[in-house]
């Protein structure tokens, strides 16, 4: 299993004139990302066309996409942002198909913590709950398991699950800072069309998707590719890769880089674990 990190600028959304199309392009990055076990979404500083509350919104628009349905008007209020969120597309990632009663003991499912003592599971009422070492939250999203006690039921926290249950989302004020929190990653691709072909990089890609290796990959803004974006230090420490070769459009939106990218990288991977699947294909 790899690991897959994104990078995206928080001029992702500059040339989206009105809150419907940001959100629909929000919901087309997080499918892309969820589809190929993203572990972190980063938002980073554009400083020449950025947004901060562009980036807020992808951030908000994400979290709450990521988020299992059956939490959602429990763990976010109300407010502008989510007005067009019956828009956004299901992820239906693992921890998203639980059916309303427990399927068996044990079973994982994500949370809403209530006053530190009970959890909000997708059930009728909430479950007791039973604390992980550590935890600190009186109120908010949490991972547990559901075991039978008497009659009922208690749900206990943890830490991870065997399943994907979907990305993290980061705001940072920069590149750099990316790969400093996220990092050490064992290759960081930069995409762009004037990159080096992917099929003449292809030896590498496979060397570097080997099982447990970390990836960092970072796209560009609507109006200008990375190279416009960060400084000339930080450019030199990605292997640049054109991901869609001989494209015959004159743009390619970063939703669809995404598709394009994460499949080979996925692909590379499945063939440098000798044909284990990096996850289900598709239905």
């Amino acid at each position: 299993m790899i690991a897959i990190d994104v990078a995206l600028p928080d001029s992702l959304l500059t040339e989206r004139p009105d809150l419907l199309s940001k959100t629909e392009k929000v919901g087309a990055v997080a499918r892309a990302c969820a589809m190929f076990a993203v572990r972190r979404i980063f938002i980073f500083r554009d400083r020449l066309d950025g947004s901060p509350s562009d980036g807020a919104l992808m951030q908000d628009l994400l979290n709450y996409i990521r988020t299992a349905p059956y939490l959602r008007r429990r763990a976010y209020r109300l407010s502008k942002e989510y007005s067009y969120v019956g828009r956004l597309p299901p992820l239906n990632i693992p921890l998203h198909q639980v059916k309303p009663e427990i399927a068996g003991d044990g079973e994982i499912r994500e949370a809403y913590v209530i006053n530190g003592s009970m959890a909000d599971v997708g059930l009728v009422e909430p479950l007791p709950l039973v604390r992980g070492e550590g935890s600190s939250t009186s109120n908010g999203l949490a991972l547990v398991r559901v075991y039978r006690k008497g009659d009922s039921f208690v749900a206990r926290e943890v830490a991870s699950s065997p399943v994907y249950r979907g990305y993290e989302v980061r705001t940072v004020d920069g590149l750099d800072k990316v790969i400093s929190s996220g990092g050490p990653y064992g290759l960081m691709i930069a995409t762009s069309r004037y990159g080096r072909p992917v099929s003449s990089e292809w030896d590498g890609l496979l060397k570097a998707t080997h099982d447990g290796a970390r990836l960092l990959v970072a796209f560009g803004s609507p109006r200008r590719g990375l190279q416009g974006i960060i400084r000339r230090e930080v450019r030199e420490r990605f292997t640049w890769l054109c991901t869609i070769e001989d494209q015959k459009v004159k743009t390619v939106r970063t939703e669809e880089a995404l598709l394009a990218t994460l499949s080979l990288i996925t692909l590379a991977a499945n063939i440098s674990a000798g044909g284990q699947g990096h996850g289900k294909g598709h239905g």
